[in-house]
């Protein structure tokens, strides 16, 4: 429809205003004033999107999941412009999404930047791995390459699980095994392990996750725990974004991962109840300078976790949990 003269069209695609510049006379022209009413477009996901801010990542995406399918609230994305991450459609709950890294050893790893985070490989494991190097072994060159035969050796023997510390234990097996322990601890592995629901319950090849060790040392997790207060505590952006939204329910939803000191992921690597008890559940209250009611700590690769629900902690367990971006 052709809008009338002085009237507004308010169609999606643009806003048209007819001005006149003059008393009506014959002669007088019409000078259409154009001006968009949609900002510029973006392309994420496989899909086009109207930019409002900035963009949902997917880590966040993810997050987002875990705490849907495990509490059942919905959450859209709400960080637009600086603010919380989600909010709930009446407001009165709050997501923020963080990440705990060791910013030091991570500037400091060199050869062993390209190697955490990614996996590897091999169609004679009998299942996937997670593997923690110790950054500051030499040579780290080619280290894959020579722990992956090794890590089928412990495959083959069914033996799922082995650190430095324990390496004794291992006197009284067979000779190959022994030497493939040996070997591991040679090439600088603080951990090989094999924790129950890293592999996915579809069809796929086994692979080994990279991590980095030797970032301090792992002892309970109520040690895990005090390093992930210290750390957030160090900054209050998270904080302050959920203080803003005025929510009665604030979630924190803190990933750790391989770039995590592994005095923290040590407490991650298998799911609580088949943890050794020094690193089942945290036996405290979290304690944070932050008005945080929920907060989830959880290992971006084994997909194992906790949840400080404002009472109790609660295991997590996201490996059947499968991220996909939100409206």
């Amino acid at each position: 429809m052709v809008p009338a003269e002085g009237a507004v069209d308010i169609s999606p695609s643009a806003l048209v205003i007819v001005q006149h510049r003059g008393p009506s006379t014959a002669d007088d022209s019409v000078s259409p004033l154009v001006m968009p009413t949609q900002p510029p477009l973006r392309h994420r996901a496989g899909r086009l999107d109207y930019m409002a801010g900035n963009p949902e990542r997917d880590d966040e995406a993810d997050a987002q999941q875990v705490v849907t399918a495990i509490t059942g609230v919905r959450l859209a994305h709400a960080d637009r412009y600086g603010g919380a991450d989600y909010r709930s459609v009446d407001g009165s709950v709050a997501l923020e999404v963080t990440t705990v890294t060791d910013r030091a050893a991570k500037a400091a790893r060199g050869p062993l930047l390209e190697l955490i985070g990614s996996r590897s490989s091999s169609a004679d494991l009998n299942e996937c791995w997670l593997v923690s190097v110790n950054e500051r072994h030499a040579p780290l060159k080619g280290v894959s390459e020579r722990v992956l035969p090794h890590l089928v050796v412990l495959s083959s023997a069914g033996l799922r699980y082995v650190r430095r510390q324990s390496a004794y234990g291992f006197r009284n097996d067979a000779a190959s095994v022994r030497d493939a322990v040996a070997e591991l601890i040679r090439q600088g592995v603080e951990l090989a392990a094999s924790p129950t629901g890293i592999c996915p319950r579809t069809v796929h090849d086994h692979t080994v996750l990279w991590t980095a060790g030797g970032g301090g040392v792992a002892s309970s997790s109520d040690a895990a725990l005090s390093a992930v207060e210290k750390d957030l505590n160090a900054r209050a952006d998270n904080f302050d974004k959920l203080a803003d939204t005025n929510a009665a329910s604030t979630h924190l939803f803190v990933w750790v991962d391989s770039e995590t000191s592994f005095a923290v992921t040590r407490a991650f690597l298998h799911r609580v109840e088949d943890a050794e008890p020094e690193f089942n559940l945290p036996t405290r209250a979290p304690q944070l300078s932050g008005p945080v009611t929920n907060l989830w700590i959880v290992h971006r690769g084994t997909r194992n976790g906790w949840r400080w629900d404002g009472s109790v902690w609660r295991a997590v367990s996201a490996s059947t949990i499968t991220a996909t971006p939100s409206p």
